[in-house]
């Protein structure tokens, strides 16, 4: 999914998702709590109260402004229709976000996750355990995890620590 920050309902953000297909939702609310709901965007933007509409890039200005035939025009056929496809021309200047609501939720835990590890890696009196979970070492080097979590973890940490070391 592609989706550009079209506009604001209030505290919600409103996004176009570039990729839908005709009969599919077009318009997706990312409320403040993460979650998302996915509708027409004809349907709301004709709705919403307190809707901000975003003008600042070629495409906001495509989106927004309606052109003086709307049944007859490239207007109709892009976002009603969904004819042809959104001009990548004027999709050049927009930010164009690929996760919304609970995906960018679970990213933005994982980086989290990741700053913490890296902050406390300036604590000397640290135990070993706390960043990986109990390992236990068997023969020829390996290591072996309680939890798939515990192993996850202990792999971001490692190309972490890879990155700072410059290898």
């Amino acid at each position: 999914m592609r989706a550009v920050l079209i506009g604001a309902i209030h505290s919600d953000k409103l996004y176009y998702d570039v990729d839908a297909k005709r009969g599919e939702p077009d318009a997706i609310i990312e409320r403040q709590n993460g979650t998302m709901v996915k509708t027409n965007f004809i349907s709301i933007s004709s709705k919403a109260r307190g809707l901000k509409k975003f003008r600042t890039t070629r495409f906001h200005r495509l989106l927004w402004d309606e052109p003086q035939d709307v049944v007859d025009s490239a207007w109709y056929r892009t976002f009603i229709t969904k004819e042809r496809e959104v001009p990548k021309k004027s999709l050049a200047e927009a930010v164009i976000v690929t996760s919304l609501g609970e995906s960018r939720q679970k990213i933005k835990s994982k980086d989290a996750r990741a700053v913490a590890f890296i902050e406390e890696l300036d604590n000397k009196a640290r135990p070993a355990y706390a960043c990986c979970g109990e390992m236990v070492k068997s023969t020829n080097n390996a290591y072996l995890f309680k939890t798939e979590q515990e192993r996850n973890d202990a792999w971001v940490a490692l190309r972490i620590m890879r990155e700072l070391e410059g290898n």
